[in-house]
């Protein structure tokens, strides 16, 4: 039986919530389904609800996605000029292979699969999938009790609903739907429809988030302003203190509502007894030449109190506003978790043919003190450990691009990169890419760098498979985007935690060489893991 024609159909008008030219595009998809027999895919824009217009928009999606508990990722980029969260999942693939660049070949075989399917041409930029992948490069298998049980090694998704907001233009809304040849135009009316309604019901929870945050937050602030009264100049010896890491709004506390904070202990005895032998023996397998660095982890296992759970959009906007400079991001699965942190380093961001990247290592806490501050990042400028440390990371990086473009750009010596906890060693690498739109090559090249793995890359793999007792998971592996036309950005996932069953395991690392001190290590870590355990913020579990 031959397959229906379009011009077999009834006239079927669209629904109100969908835009006339989103309806004239499905239209031409299902047409090109049934002539070829495969499905295909549509993309386009839906009508921007207002409130996605309103003052700390992104905030108030933010918390309504977490409300709505349906698959959701969050990202906003370290310049602000990717902010954008997806809700819900038209299509995703996993691939469980052995070694990153199989997984980024299966990846970027996927991704062109989709954009073959794509019926309309997409220049919007943005994101049209998202990718994470684990930072273990070889074995699929998981331990026995891991947290990171059911995450795969990597996947690929297409997000069903994305919204962004960028500098250039007004905020966007786009839908992203499989076209089945088997489908009628009634069953893809009603497909949009419910896309649409999606879209609307998730911004009318936003809207409702916002008022009810707003009522909060006033009436914490008038509490907070009573109790203050009458203490004159009490406070103002935080004057002239260094604000990085608060939002570019200015303010710490947007989105807080009725949640609080929740500083538990991450440093009991036991951990920091293990984590000195881990890294003496890293530094004795260093003496005796079997690597030049390693870089090893370690989790932080907090428990939610009982009776209250976490209020992840208050922790998230928390994070967000003490880590300036960094990317925000969160991977929300209802049956698996949720990863989320704010990382400083980037991986790999691709723009036509420009590739940017980063040398990211050597580490100094900050003081709250601007002189003692500024004299923290010039010993960490002239730490002759760190120096190497960083030295070895830059000497990867360079090797790891040969052959994917000309001679790569590099800062002549590394400068400061300062955050609001810590000072690190920052050298920013470009690259023109001999062949365009190769990003996922880019990702396969360059990780695990040694900022987070070691130096030889082989022999600290080798090392942390057999001495670190931890599963990473998605801790320190790549996370990122990709638009149609192969533009996109990952970084590295750090100062990141993983909530799962009303335990948030927070992950932080430190690099291992010759002059390495245990106590100096436990310290970088323990500044490392302080924006994700000082941001995080509990509510009244519901009864």
């Amino acid at each position: 039986m031959p397959l229906r024609t379009e011009a077999a159909q009834p006239d079927v008008t669209p629904p109100g919530a969908v835009p006339l030219p989103l309806w004239r595009a499905a239209e031409r998809a299902l047409a090109r389904a049934r002539a070829t027999g495969q499905p295909t895919l549509l993309r386009g824009a839906l009508r921007a609800p207002a409130s996605l217009r309103a003052d700390h928009a992104f905030e108030h999606m933010l918390r309504a996605a977490v409300e709505l508990n349906a698959p959701f990722t969050a990202w906003r980029g370290a310049t602000g000029a990717a902010t954008w969260l997806a809700l819900d999942i038209a299509e995703r693939v996993a691939f469980d292979d052995p070694g990153t660049t199989r997984r980024c070949a299966g990846a970027a075989h996927q991704l062109d699969a989709w954009r073959e399917r794509l019926t309309e041409p997409d220049t919007s930029g943005l994101p049209l999938a998202l990718a994470g992948f684990a930072f273990a490069t070889a074995g699929t298998a998981r331990p026995e009790g891991s947290a990171w049980s059911g995450w795969p090694q990597a996947a690929l998704q297409l997000p069903s609903l994305l919204v962004a907001w960028t500098h250039e233009r007004d905020p966007t809304a786009l839908v992203t739907l499989s076209v089945s040849p088997l489908a009628d135009l009634d069953e893809l009316r009603d497909a949009l429809a419910e896309r649409a309604h999606r879209l609307e019901a998730w911004a009318d929870r936003a809207a409702s988030a916002a008022v009810t945050t707003r009522a909060s937050d006033h009436h914490r602030q008038g509490n907070a302003g009573r109790g203050n009264a009458g203490r004159g100049n009490a406070g103002r010896g935080n004057a002239g203190r260094s604000d990085a890491g608060r939002s570019d709004t200015g303010h710490d506390d947007i989105g807080q509502g009725d949640s609080r904070p929740w500083t538990p202990d991450a440093n009991g005895d036991r951990a920091h007894d293990r984590w000195r032998d881990l890294v003496t023996r890293a530094r004795d397998g260093i003496m005796r030449r079997e690597l030049d660095k390693v870089v090893v982890a370690r989790s932080a296992e907090l428990q939610v109190p009982p009776g209250s759970r976490l209020d992840l959009a208050a922790s998230l906007l928390a994070l967000h506003a003490r880590t300036a400079g960094c990317t925000l991001f969160c991977v929300h699965d209802p049956k698996q978790g949720t990863f989320f942190g704010a990382t400083p380093e980037l991986l790999a961001s691709l723009h036509g043919a420009r590739l940017s990247t980063m040398a990211l290592a050597g580490t100094a806490p900050r003081d709250p003190d601007p002189a003692a501050d500024r004299a923290l990042g010039e010993a960490l400028l002239a730490s002759d450990k760190d120096r190497h440390e960083h030295q070895l990371v830059r000497d990867a990086i360079l090797d790891a691009l040969r052959g994917l473009g000309g001679a790569p750009l590099i800062d002549p010596s590394p400068g400061l990169l300062s955050l609001s906890n810590v000072h690190h060693l920052c050298s920013r690498v470009e690259l023109v890419l001999e062949r365009p739109h190769a990003l996922l090559d880019a990702v396969a090249a360059l990780h695990p760098t040694p900022a987070v793995s070691g130096a030889p890359h082989a022999a600290a793999r080798a090392w942390l498979e057999h001495h670190e007792d931890l599963d990473r998971g998605w801790y320190a592996g790549p996370l990122g985007w990709l638009s149609a036309h192969g533009d996109g950005e990952f970084v590295v996932a750090l100062r990141s935690a993983l909530l799962r069953d009303g335990v948030v395991h927070a992950f932080a690392g430190a690099g291992i060489v010759a002059a390495s001190d245990p106590e100096r290590e436990w310290d970088e870590t323990r500044h490392k893991l302080r924006p994700i355990i000082e941001s995080l913020r509990i509510r009244r579990q519901a009864p």
